[in-house]
Parts: structure tokens; C-alpha cells; sequence
């Protein structure tokens, strides 16, 4: 028994496209769709070039990510002002101007920005959970903590903005 096809998709052409397509279909006595259909079956693309997105791509993901971490870093800062601990508020106050240094650098970057999303991910999701713990517990966590986060995310925004 011959299967059914049941998934349709929808294509845009342009009017002139489509009147080559119907041409080329009247040509070998087929209608329109099924002439689509098996050219794309049997065509031979040729081999991918590159799996890695572009470095535009990358750098977009770069700020993505450092504008993540100033997100996390001014709920810290405003957990520190609510709480009166001021020598923590001024190193938090520090690491946001160092990620928005890495911000406009990111911006910028035309390299390889493989390494720097990776570790700007790494450092962000160690502040990420150093920052639940401030929500939940109404805090800023314990120092040591608090300062091996803000040290990761320093270095990150350090090798960004180099």
C-alpha cells in the first residue's frame, strides 16, 4: 500500500520564480509541486562549510550573556543597599563597571568569541546561583562566596575587554 504524504509546508516565491518553476514543470509533463518536490529530493548541496555561527552571531551571544550577569549583579547591588553593607555594595558597584566595560567590548569584537561566551556562561552561572541565594534567604550570601562570584565574573569581563 502506498503511503500517504501528509505534511504540507507553505514556500514564498517571487511571481518570476514561480513561472520558472511552472515552466520547468510543463517541461517534463509534471505539475509544479511534484517537480519542487523531487528536484529537492535529488538535488546534491554542496558540503557545509562551517557548523560554528558566525563570529556577528557569536558576539551577540557574548553581550547576550554579559548583559545576563549585570542583570544579577544589580539585584545583588540592590540586596546590598537594602541591608546597609556598603563595602560590599562598592565591590558589586566595581564588577558592574567592569561587565559594562565587557558589554562594549563584546560589542565591538570581531574574534573568536567561542572561549569568551564560555567563560562569561561559566561565571554567570555561579553568580546566577549565589543571587538565588540572596533571594531566598533575603541576604547577600557569606562573603566568601559572594566574593569567588564576583571574582569569576571579573576575570570574564577582564578577558572580554582586552
Amino acid at each position: 500500500m502506498p503511503y500517504r504524504r501528509t505534511v504540507r509546508i507553505t514556500t514564498r516565491w517571487t511571481p518570476e520564480e514561480w513561472r520558472q518553476v511552472e515552466a520547468a514543470a510543463r517541461e517534463h509533463g509534471v505539475p509544479a509541486a511534484r517537480y519542487v518536490r523531487e528536484a529537492a529530493l535529488a538535488a546534491k548541496l554542496p558540503p557545509r562549510v562551517s557548523s560554528r555561527a558566525r563570529p556577528k552571531q557569536r558576539a551577540h551571544e557574548l553581550v547576550r550573556q554579559l548583559k545576563r550577569v549585570l542583570n544579577n549583579l544589580h539585584q545583588l547591588l540592590r540586596v546590598a543597599h537594602e541591608h546597609g553593607e556598603d563595602a560590599e555594595a562598592v565591590t558589586l558597584e566595581s564588577a558592574i563597571a567592569a561587565s559594562e566595560a565587557a558589554v562594549l567590548a563584546a560589542a565591538v569584537y570581531r574574534g573568536n568569541a567561542d572561549s569568551l561566551v564560555t567563560a562569561v556562561v561559566d561565571a554567570g552561572r555561579y553568580l546566577n546561583e549565589v543571587t538565588h541565594h540572596a533571594h531566598t534567604m533575603e541576604d547577600l550570601p557569606p562573603a566568601t562566596e559572594l566574593e569567588a562570584a564576583l571574582r569569576q565574573v571579573v576575570e570574564a569581563a577582564s578577558q572580554v575587554a582586552r
